[in-house]
């Protein structure tokens, strides 16, 4: 009996030791465990972080860019179309087409007059330079 006794104590310890050893080892990948998933969760963050740097780059890139175009799409109309100067030149129009007009009529009453045919050619200087032609 008390070998019988002797047995079932020693293996009883040596179960406690087993389950000792099974336990640290269990605790020990437990904490590995942690270590990784803690390692991954600062990679997931790198990641993310990463990829908000390159997608704010691409924006600002994108951005300038759009800025470019437009201040390039301006210089270019302003180049091809000077509004201001069409317009300011197109109000011009009237006033000429009045002294063209008054010119005309001291040519045309000059004409009739025959007298003064030497005055004719510098009316007709003058309504050319005016008129541009």
């Amino acid at each position: 009996m008390q070998d019988i006794k002797e047995e079932k104590k020693n293996k009883l310890k040596d179960n406690i030791k087993f389950l000792e050893d099974l336990s640290n080892n269990l605790n020990n990948s437990i904490i590995k465990l942690k270590t990784l998933y803690e390692q991954i969760d600062k990679r997931k963050e790198d990641l993310k972080s990463k990829i908000q740097n390159i997608f704010t780059k691409i924006r600002t890139a994108l951005n300038e860019r759009e800025d470019e175009l437009l201040l390039e799409v301006d210089n270019k109309y302003k180049t091809l179309f000077d509004n201001e100067g069409i317009i300011k030149e197109c109000d011009k129009f009237p006033n000429k087409i009045k002294n063209s007009l008054e010119k005309a009529k001291l040519i045309e009453n000059e004409w009739n007059d025959n007298n003064k045919l030497s005055s004719i050619k510098i009316n007709v200087l003058i309504l050319k330079i005016i008129l541009k032609i």
